[in-house]
């Protein structure tokens, strides 16, 4: 799977311009595998992941229906304030020793504020080059342009698309693209077909971003019996996940337990049973001769059962999200998640883990590499910036 070096974000909410990692092969350093985001209330953390949520939703329902869900109100609201450029990412992208891949995203509204896609490029150095411009293999405007199936690139001059000069304008590898609405990305189109396996793979890089809200009531709700791989995004489905995980894997089920009965104290089993209205159930063990459902179980318990699921399971995630994961756990149950998510970044498959955070226990166990400063400048947009050293952690 993939690895994100580095995203520049502009006139999205408070990022006027705001650049994290590399953003092309001669600017900027690769985002390490953990990167924790902290700074003051409203300088745009959660902002930060909001973008990858947004990216995700325009891939999956293109970008009207991203822009108007009830928490973004629109494309007016997510352009930045006193600001009439159109929004723009950058994403800087790589997949093993493959050469990076650099998509650019450029949308606006029109006078009556509908979202549309202006500009959509993928681009790639040649095969076997670890220098030079990248050229592009996706190229659209409005819905419209080419793309690229073989191993040939073309080359961008003065904004207009043109065929690399030692291929013919008849070569196989180009294919017209004309999408029907330009509201649809056109990695969302093309990354269905496998005569295009760089869009492919990169649309799948963003379609498994995996973004946590947990909510302690959701994960009290019984959801309807079935076993289900992966959480989702606020844990109401974390029986469904346990169901599958004890039928599946009861190695690592037995693993969680462990783990849960070192952190939380008298806790020593969690089983799940399925109720007469085909409900799913999670029961803890403590000392008591009866179980203790989830319905009664503390929000940290819950949070940190989850979080469990969530490393352990042997359903990697590659990309991962987390807003602030130390409401509700004890400072040491901090300290050891933030142990938990390096020793999960470091292991030999590509992951990456994405934090923001106000909690000082687990600031504590990091290295200033892994810590970016989010603060408000004064005309009120965001700027960051790697932390300079542990003294400011």
């Amino acid at each position: 799977m993939g690895y994100l070096r580095g995203i520049e974000i502009k006139n999205y909410r408070v990022f006027r311009h705001v650049s994290l990692g590399q953003i092309s092969w001669d600017v900027g350093n690769p985002l390490s595998n953990l990167c924790v985001f902290m700074g003051k209330n409203g300088c745009g953390k959660s902002t930060l992941l909001d973008v990858f949520s947004f990216l995700g939703d325009c891939l999956r329902e293109g970008v009207q229906s991203a822009c108007d869900k009830p928490h973004r109100r629109g494309f007016e609201s997510l352009r930045s304030k006193e600001c009439l450029d159109p929004i723009s990412f950058k994403i800087y992208y790589q997949k093993d020793d493959e050469s990076p891949i650099t998509y650019e995203l450029v949308m606006d509204c029109d006078n009556s504020g509908s979202p549309f896609v202006v500009k959509e490029s993928l681009k790639q150095r040649r095969a076997n080059t670890k220098t030079g411009q990248p050229f592009p293999f996706l190229l659209l405007k409005r819905g419209k342009g080419w793309a690229w199936t073989g191993k040939t690139n073309v080359s961008e001059t003065d904004d207009e698309m043109m065929i690399f000069p030692e291929y013919s304008k008849d070569s196989d590898d180009r294919v017209e693209v004309n999408l029907e609405r330009d509201i649809i990305l056109g990695i969302s189109s093309l990354g269905q077909l496998k005569e295009h396996p760089r869009i492919l793979e990169f649309s799948t890089f963003i379609s498994d971003w995996y973004l946590s809200y947990f909510v302690p009531d959701h994960a009290r709700f019984l959801s309807r019996s079935g076993p289900q791989k992966y959480l989702d995004s606020t844990g109401s489905n974390i029986g469904n996940v346990l169901q599958h995980i004890k039928r599946n894997h009861p190695k690592v089920l037995d693993k969680v337990c462990k783990e849960l009965s070192r952190w939380i104290p008298r806790i020593h089993k969690v089983d799940v049973e399925e109720t007469i209205d085909k409900r799913v159930v999670m029961r803890f063990f403590e000392d008591f001769v009866d179980p203790t459902f989830q319905m009664d179980m503390s929000d940290g318990t819950l949070k940190f059962f989850a979080y469990l699921l969530l490393l352990l399971s042997p359903q990697k995630r590659f990309f991962i999200g987390i807003e602030e994961p130390e409401n509700s756990l004890y400072p040491d149950l901090q300290s050891q998640l933030a142990r938990m998510f390096k020793e999960y970044t470091s292991k030999g498959f590509s992951s990456q883990i994405f934090v923001t955070t106000h909690s000082p226990y687990f600031l504590e166990v990091l290295g200033s590499h892994q810590v970016w400063i989010f603060s408000k400048e004064v005309e009120g947009f965001v700027s960051c910036r790697l932390c300079e050293g542990l003294k400011e952690l």
